[in-house]
């Protein structure tokens, strides 16, 4: 039974998780050389002699491609990025490879949720406006005191007020929800599923496989 189920991994899975290893690798490493190459290019923007690359990265297409100006984002994605492609030798099938995209898809994780972190403490702090302006604006003493008063002007500059807040937070949340650091994530989640399992499977039958490959006896 233990033989049935390595062969299958080998069969099913290993290439293919080579091939979905080395292309998430190169994404993220993509990712990271257009984010740290925003932020020079932004360090650089006095600078005449680079003008041809700060044209390159915002006034060409690829500015039209939304990423954030972010040195140590850039630097942590292309890091995350050779973790993945360190897994190509698992197309040869060695199984020592394995590890290559389990770690990437941890620091996936990692970075990935820290920004989910951030993205919902940042919608969570921007809904408190809208919970005083319920509390303060729409009880039944103001609702009173705008019938009987003179509370209209108050009222016009608390939804002024609000309207810019929204329209504020609105592109906060934006900006936290496309950064690539979180989609990325999601992306590397079937990855890392699949590396997992095929780990564990060659170690519930460590004796059929050795440097990557069964025994002459056992094929």
């Amino acid at each position: 039974m233990g033989e049935v189920k390595v062969k299958h991994v080998r069969e099913a899975y290993v290439k293919s998780l080579a091939v979905y290893s080395v292309s998430l690798g190169l994404l993220y490493l993509l990712v990271g050389i257009l984010e740290f190459g925003k932020w020079a290019a932004t360090v650089a923007s006095g600078i005449g002699e680079l003008s041809w690359y700060i044209w390159a990265l915002n006034g060409s297409p690829l500015g039209a491609i939304w990423l954030p100006s972010d040195a140590i984002g850039g630097f942590a994605m292309a890091v995350i990025g050779s973790v993945y492609l360190g897994g190509f030798p698992i197309w040869r099938l060695k199984y020592d490879s394995l590890g290559f995209p389990i770690v990437g898809f941890m620091l996936s994780a990692l970075y990935g949720v820290l920004y989910l972190l951030i993205l919902i403490s940042r919608s969570l702090g921007n809904i408190i406006p809208y919970i005083e302006f319920t509390s303060e604006y729409l009880s039944l003493n103001f609702l009173i005191r705008l019938l009987t008063g003179n509370q209209f002007e108050e009222l016009y500059a608390a939804v002024s007020g609000l309207l810019i807040e929204n329209i504020a937070w609105q592109w906060t949340w934006t900006a936290s929800m496309l950064r690539p650091e979180i989609w990325l994530f999601i992306v590397a989640l079937p990855l890392g599923a699949l590396a997992w399992r095929t780990f564990k499977s060659i170690q519930a039958a460590p004796q059929i496989v050795k440097y990557g490959r069964p025994s002459r006896s056992q094929q």
